[in-house]
């Protein structure tokens, strides 16, 4: 019988002009001094390479990505933001039957609500990782 091997994750991206728009949105947020101007007009480039970004990983089997992706797609900052992320894997403790199982849970952050379904690996932001584990969910 042949050995048993890990689903394959999701290959990441990588997006370099939406990381570079973000990281010069960053840049001219921190300025000192500030300059109103250089935010805006890194605000709009940000916005146009979100616009030209074509979201298509392949993210079958991962329900948390999923959602993040078709969120990303709508032109959402934040999940195109939680996209660039680094991803951690993590596997939710589900029961055993016949007892009751536990329910699923759900990461919401500023609205964005990312489902984060139990018994199976996930590959996941490391920003919602983090959440999952300061809320001692396991």
């Amino acid at each position: 019988m042949p050995p048993k091997t890990a689903p394959k994750a999701p290959e990441v991206q990588e997006y370099p002009e939406l990381r570079a728009a973000f990281a010069f949105r960053d840049e001219a947020s921190e300025a000192i001094p500030f300059d109103k101007a250089a935010l805006e007009a890194a605000n709009a480039a940000l916005k146009t390479a979100l616009m030209k970004t074509n979201f298509a990983e392949d993210v079958e089997g991962q329900p948390s990505l999923a959602v993040i992706q078709a969120a990303a797609s709508s032109r959402n900052l934040l999940a195109a933001q939680l996209i660039l992320r680094p991803r951690i894997q993590v596997k939710l403790h589900q029961r055993v039957a016949p007892e009751k199982p536990l329910p699923d849970e759900e990461v919401v952050i500023n609205g964005l609500h990312i489902p984060v379904p139990r018994g199976i690996r996930l590959q996941l932001p490391d920003l919602v990782a983090e959440i999952l584990d300061a809320s001692q969910i396991s």
